[in-house]
C-alpha cells in the first residue's frame, strides 16, 4: 500500500517493492506535467469517488478508496495463470464498459489497464526482463493518471494518452520500453515484446535528430491518426509537444479540460482536426498549425532537454 498505488503480484517482495517506488515517480512526474508538485495535489483533482463498489480484494484497499480518490492498482505476474485470473476479474468489474471479445484478447496481450471502477494496470513479463514489466507498469500508470484526471470519460485522443504514458515511464525509469500498438521501429522492445532490445534512454535527442531529417509527420497528422499509423518518432514529437503545453503556466490543464468536456467517447471521431484546433486555442490561442510553429521554436531553443 503506497501513497497512491497498492502494488502486488507473484514477483518475489523486493521486486514488488521497488516496482511500488518506481511507480510512485511515475505518479510524481504525471502531476508536475498538470502543474502539481509531485504530491497528486492536481492529478487526483475530479477524479470520481467509487460508490456501490465491492470487490474481491483487501478490505484496506476498500477503505482507502471510500476516504479518498481512489488508488491505483498495479499487478506484475510472471506468469500466465495469475494473469489470466486478473483479466477475468477486472473483466467482472468493469464489463459494462469493455466489449464482449474484450478477455480473450487481453490474456494474449502482455497487459491491460482499466479506468473504472478502480484504476489498474495488470502486467505478464512472460519471458521479458524485470526492466521491461516496471516499464511497463509505469506506462500503464500514466494512461491511468491521465483518464483519472477530471474524471474524463473513457477515451482521449491515443497520441495525447500515449505521450502521457511515454513521459511518465521515462521520468520514473529513465527509459521508454513500451510502445502502444505503434509501427514497428527496429532497436526498440515494439517489435518483439519478448525479446530485451535497448531502451530508448535519450529521447530527446533522437527526436532532435528525427525532426531535423524529417522523419516526423506533421502535428494535424499525429492528432488525426490512430497509433498504428504513427511510428516511434512520431510518438516521442507527441510526448514533446505536451512538455511545451507543459512549459506554459496552465495550458495542459486548460488542453486537457477541454478535451475532457468535448472530445467524448470516440476514440478518434471525425471532427478530431477541428477539436484540437478549439483544444490547442483554449490552451495557448494558437491553432494546430501555429503550434507546430511554436512547439518547433521551442524545440530548437530550450525545449526538451
Amino acid at each position: 500500500m503506497g501513497k497512491h498505488a497498492a502494488t502486488g503480484g507473484t514477483f518475489d517482495a523486493p521486486y514488488v517493492e521497488a516496482v511500488a517506488a518506481t511507480a510512485e515517480k511515475a505518479y510524481q512526474v504525471v502531476d508536475r506535467l498538470f502543474g502539481g508538485d509531485g504530491t497528486g495535489s492536481v492529478v487526483s483533482k475530479g477524479t470520481a469517488k467509487v460508490e456501490g463498489w465491492k470487490p474481491n480484494i483487501p478490505a484496506p484497499l476498500v477503505a482507502a478508496a471510500e476516504r479518498m480518490a481512489p488508488l491505483c492498482g498495479l499487478l506484475v505476474f510472471e506468469g500466465d495463470p495469475e494473469y489470466e485470473r486478473a483479466v477475468d476479474a477486472c473483466y467482472a468489474e468493469s464489463k459494462s464498459e469493455l466489449a464482449e471479445g474484450w478477455p480473450a484478447a487481453a490474456k494474449r496481450s502482455h497487459g491491460f489497464f482499466v479506468v473504472h471502477p478502480i484504476g489498474r494496470s495488470v502486467v505478464v513479463a512472460r519471458g521479458r526482463d524485470r526492466e521491461a514489466v516496471a516499464g511497463h507498469t509505469c506506462h500503464h500508470l500514466g494512461h491511468l493518471l491521465a483518464h483519472r484526471h477530471l474524471d474524463t470519460p473513457m477515451f482521449l485522443p491515443p497520441w495525447y494518452d500515449e505521450a502521457i504514458a511515454l513521459l511518465a515511464e521515462d521520468g520514473a525509469t529513465g527509459a521508454i520500453t513500451m510502445f502502444c500498438s505503434v509501427k514497428p521501429v527496429s532497436g526498440t522492445r515494439v517489435d518483439d515484446p519478448k525479446s530485451n532490445k535497448s531502451a530508448i534512454k535519450d529521447w530527446r535527442a533522437r527526436l532532435r535528430d528525427a525532426n531535423k531529417a524529417g522523419r516526423c509527420q506533421s502535428l494535424a497528422a499525429i492528432v488525426t491518426h490512430d497509433l498504428f499509423d504513427l511510428t516511434t518518432d512520431d510518438l516521442l514529437k507527441a510526448a514533446s509537444v505536451v512538455e511545451f503545453l507543459s512549459s506554459k503556466e496552465g495550458a495542459l490543464e486548460r488542453f486537457h479540460a477541454f478535451l475532457q468536456t468535448n472530445y467524448g467517447y470516440a476514440r478518434l471521431p471525425d471532427t478530431a482536426r477541428e477539436l484540437h484546433d478549439k483544444a490547442f486555442r483554449a490552451a495557448i490561442k494558437a491553432d494546430l498549425k501555429n503550434t507546430e510553429t511554436q512547439w518547433e521554436m521551442w524545440l530548437s531553443s530550450k525545449g526538451s532537454k
